[in-house]
């Protein structure tokens, strides 16, 4: 079976977040059970136009403004070479549905929505989100979707693509293993990871760290992620007077990660919106409780009181509050750690890939 996946990124590209996890745990499995698997990306500063990585034969043109328009013209020379075309769509979709041949699978982490706000002024917010609604109803309402949580699933049924077609496959939390034996920070540490966007919220996070630094003088922050934000939120911890508390750790990496994640006390997630919440799983592994909104994705990845706790988006008092409360209370913060331990080690990539090996075989 020969694949092509189109994405943005690839897992080694400093922009990489949980979709770049998603592809490569799951269609690395998949090539190394013998399928041919090429992944189309952008180029990124002092990469290798083409690769392996993983068992994924990555193929690197173009830039995230020109790589959807360059996708079609790359397939359209090289279309007999493949059996299934898998479009990644949680950035611009790459309307798949009107050029590639007939086998296609769609990856939905999440919609973009609300985020649109975040990212763009009023009028471009408003139309951006009205192209997305058009498109999926009209060219995506007969595709097959594999999404990465029931959030997700019922938002691409609003959005009018056929129920039967889409497929629930959750991601997987075990490319970490949780070291319960390694000691936690000797003072109260926070922890957020993924990409740093204005949707993430994490200027709100900042708000209110300075003001549980009031209740507790030694918590500090560690922010492990990379993004067009970054430069404007190491400004507000400098103008906030955070930044001895602060530490911003660069992107995502798995050595990075456990490190931090080895020495956490809780971890937060103020997010607008979140397709599933790998973050949250990676922290459970490790036995981190996390506070987050109680938003799509996030719903699905903390059980509210069980696993972490869940507070409404925009309320900065009661995100506080969670936190002031794990902090302040060891026995309670360890009860949630250990439920999100169990919790997460119920999610497997390779269960993941056999789930949508199962939906390819459909096809």
């Amino acid at each position: 079976m020969r694949i092509l996946i189109l994405n943005w990124w690839d897992s080694t590209n400093p922009q990489a977040g949980g979709a770049e996890r998603h592809l490569h745990e799951i269609f690395g499995r998949i090539a190394r059970q013998g399928a041919a698997v090429t992944l189309l990306c952008c180029r990124y500063p002092r990469c290798r136009l083409e690769e392996q990585v993983g068992g994924i034969r990555v193929v690197r043109c173009g830039t995230p403004r020109t790589l959807n328009l360059l996708a079609p013209v790359w397939l359209r020379a090289r279309a007999v070479q493949f059996d299934l075309v898998v479009e990644y769509t949680n950035k611009i979709p790459f309307l798949t549905p009107i050029y590639a041949p007939t086998r296609r699978l769609c990856v939905a982490h999440h919609l973009n929505g609300v985020t649109f706000q975040y990212e763009f002024p009023f009028p471009a917010a408003r139309l951006f989100a009205t192209l997305e609604r058009v498109i999926y109803r009209r060219i995506y309402r007969g595709e097959r979707f594999t999404a990465v949580s029931k959030s997700t699933a019922d938002e691409l049924i609003q959005l009018g693509v056929q129920p039967g077609r889409v497929h629930i496959v959750h991601n997987g939390s075990d490319h970490l293993t949780g070291d319960s034996a390694a000691p936690r920070s000797r003072t109260p540490l926070l922890l957020y990871t993924g990409r740093l966007r204005r949707y993430k919220k994490i200027d709100q996070l900042l708000h209110v760290l300075r003001a549980l630094r009031a209740e507790i003088p030694e918590v500090s922050l560690a922010i492990i992620g990379e993004g067009n934000d970054r430069r404007r939120l190491i400004a507000l911890a400098r103008e906030l007077k955070l930044t001895e508390c602060i530490i911003f750790d660069g992107a995502v990496r798995d050595e990075i990660l456990s490190r931090w994640l080895s020495a956490a006390w809780v971890a937060v997630n103020p997010s607008a919106k979140e397709g599933w919440g790998l973050g949250v799983m990676e922290a459970a592994r490790y036995g981190v409780p996390t506070v987050g909104s109680a938003v799509p994705g996030l719903r699905d990845s903390i059980l509210d009181g069980e696993t972490g706790l869940l507070v409404p988006p925009d309320d900065p008092a009661r995100l506080f509050d969670a936190l002031s409360r794990l902090l302040g209370d060891a026995a309670y913060r360890q009860r949630l750690g250990e439920n999100a331990r169990q919790w997460a080690n119920t999610f497997r990539w390779a269960n993941a890939a056999a789930e949508t090996l199962r939906v390819i075989e459909t096809l």
